[in-house]
């Protein structure tokens, strides 16, 4: 997986940000019009691989925290 390909829906570049950070780690999440929001991540990262094999998941959802 290249972490350098399409940054902005690269699921290798969101795996390797979540491990760094796991569920501990506050960060800021940019929030268009509205500036920056502390957060950490509330659940583990789980998707699933696409069974077309072509490097693609499965619709997913994020959950965050704020955090003051």
């Amino acid at each position: 997986m290249s972490l350098t390909k399409n940054p902005a829906i690269n699921i290798a570049r969101l795996e390797a940000f979540y491990n760094r950070v796991q569920l501990w780690t506050k960060f800021l999440l940019p929030i268009p019009g509205k500036g920056n929001l502390t957060v950490r991540f509330s659940k583990p990262l789980e998707y699933k691989v696409a069974e077309n094999g072509q490097g693609t998941v499965e619709a997913f959802q994020l959950e965050f925290l704020t955090q003051p």
